[in-house]
């Protein structure tokens, strides 16, 4: 299964020993894990030698994908926790990722993530519904309510009819 969902890589390289910091930071962030391997330098910060022997010196690459919502907020804290900002600590970018296979806890997470949108997305419809259906209720009570206000009173009908009835039988009985 490929993802194509808006993905970053996070690359971070430190000073060996300095990757479990990178990742103290990046957690605090959000981001879930990383992949870490060790390589060497050859910067001109890392061209120091001894008796004449170059020590080129080891380094930790630290590689941790992460949504494209939080990948600011992750670089800043690895960038604060680690001192990346001083002189020669290391360096920290993002590479856009197009696709990405092979990582199913991703998948799971944004599969979750996206029926966790649509159950919310649910949610407030059916609220909206039933505050519509309620608002609409509502309305129709009030109608009912003006309507049998506005409605005469059945026995004073029968009454006014009987009236009636009596007034057109007497002025047929003065007719005749």
């Amino acid at each position: 299964m490929f993802l194509k969902q808006d993905l970053s890589l996070i690359v971070t390289v430190v000073a060996r020993g300095f990757s479990d910091k990178v990742m103290e930071a990046a957690k605090i962030a959000g981001a879930e894990g990383a992949t870490i391997f060790t390589a060497r330098g050859n910067g001109i910060h890392e061209s120091d030698s001894i008796l004449g022997v170059s020590i080129q010196p080891e380094k930790d690459v630290v590689l941790i994908v992460v949504h494209k919502s939080i990948r600011k907020k992750v670089m800043r804290e690895i960038c604060k926790n680690t001192g990346l900002n001083e002189e020669g600590k290391g360096l920290c970018f993002a590479l856009p990722i197009d696709e990405l296979g092979g990582v199913r806890h991703m998948a799971n997470l944004v599969l979750s993530s996206k029926k966790r949108a649509s159950n919310t997305a649910t949610r407030i419809a059916s609220a909206q519904s039933k505050s519509i259906s309620q608002k609409s209720n509502e309305v129709k009570k009030e109608e009912n309510k003006k309507e049998e206000k506005e409605k005469p009173d059945s026995s004073t009908e029968d009454k006014n009819d009987k009236e009636d009835k009596e007034i057109s039988k007497d002025t047929e009985k003065s007719k005749a």
